[in-house]
């Protein structure tokens, strides 16, 4: 595979995502093929590659934990994390290297778990996150 795809994801994973997948309502479903239109049908899982996992990933993440998915929030956190700026979540999310889409779904991990603050900012449409420092 190329470099920014990554390696082939074993079967047993895929089949972990696809039953995620096929657990979300149909609104959730419409939601990430909404996403997907918009990059153009580039958000795919054929072939399983590490890159196309974790764009899978990242939207059961949200989707699991928001009960919706705030494409102004994806679209935020992957230009947080790749320092572009994105016209939409399908845009974003279709940028992504393997690795880029392993930080952003480590990002939402940290804002799930309250390790970060997110922090929106209405004047640009964007979210900011702070970390959080703890003080001994």
């Amino acid at each position: 595979m190329s470099i920014l795809e990554g390696q082939l994801v074993p079967p047993a994973d895929v089949a972990v995502l696809k039953q995620r997948f096929n657990a979300i309502s149909d609104t959730l479903r419409a939601e990430i093929r909404e996403i997907s239109d918009e990059a153009f049908g580039a958000i795919s899982m054929n072939p399983p590659t590490e890159r196309r996992v974790g764009i899978a990933r990242i939207l059961l993440e949200v989707a699991g934990q928001e009960g919706h998915i705030d494409k102004d929030l994806v679209r935020s956190i992957c230009t947080l994390r790749t320092g572009k700026h994105y016209p939409s979540a399908g845009f974003a999310l279709a940028d992504l290297s393997w690795i880029d889409a392993e930080r952003v779904w480590s990002t939402f991990q940290d804002i799930y778990a309250n390790r970060v603050e997110l922090e929106y900012i209405p004047e640009s449409n964007h979210y900011t996150i702070k970390e959080h420092h703890h003080v001994r």
